[in-house]
């Protein structure tokens, strides 16, 4: 091949290479428009359409496990995101998150923008939008999957508790604790109300 021969083809290589590069728009929070809350909120939609070209970290943050969108790189419970910091990339990297119906991944995503995260993006509907767009969910959840707080149909308990300090009492006069006790699971709770715990000083 002479060199007039080969120049044109490279030039013509390097030509489809641009193209090419044109046509995969990366995966980067500056192609939309953030919310107030410093995050990108993204569709299913143009979830399907960045997924091809994958260049980003897809994280389940919901809990308990129900299932996950194909490639899908890590499962973190939503509540627990702040403690698996190390199993992210680095903060300007991009990470889409998404739960069930998005609830638990706009708490996630605002939770990685106050840690630092420039590029977090969160996938409205969750993967409820995904299957009713025609998707299916992969349901082996393999042995990534961190432990939730039970079973995947159980009733998932969330509960504070504040101590009222009445001073210095006598042993026969008693405390006061109240516990709230809030389902965050699926299956019904029936005890979605305040409990008082009676205690008796001393004890």
């Amino acid at each position: 091949m002479t060199r007039k021969t080969w120049l044109p083809a490279i030039a013509l290589a390097a030509l489809l290479l641009v193209v090419v590069a044109c046509g995969q728009a990366p995966a980067t929070t500056e192609r939309f428009t953030k919310n107030p809350d410093g995050y990108v909120d993204i569709t299913v939609e143009q979830l399907a359409e960045m997924l091809p070209n994958k260049d980003f970290t897809l994280v389940n943050v919901h809990i308990p496990y129900e299932g996950e969108i194909e490639q899908t790189d890590l499962h973190i419970p939503f509540d627990q995101i702040a403690d698996h910091l190390d199993k992210l990339p680095d903060g300007d990297a991009p990470i889409v998150l998404y739960c069930r119906s998005g609830s638990m991944s706009t708490l996630a995503a605002k939770t990685l923008v106050e840690k630092g995260y420039t590029n977090v993006m969160e996938v409205d509907g969750g993967f409820n939008a995904w299957k009713a767009i025609g998707h299916k969910l992969l349901t082996n959840p393999g042995s990534s999957v961190p432990s939730s707080r039970g079973l995947a149909n159980s009733p998932q308990i969330l509960f504070g508790q504040e101590t009222v300090d009445l001073g210095d009492l006598p042993l026969d006069q008693m405390s006061e604790a109240r516990s709230c006790y809030h389902n965050v699971g699926d299956a019904p709770l029936m005890m979605e109300q305040t409990v008082r715990v009676q205690v008796r000083a001393g004890c």
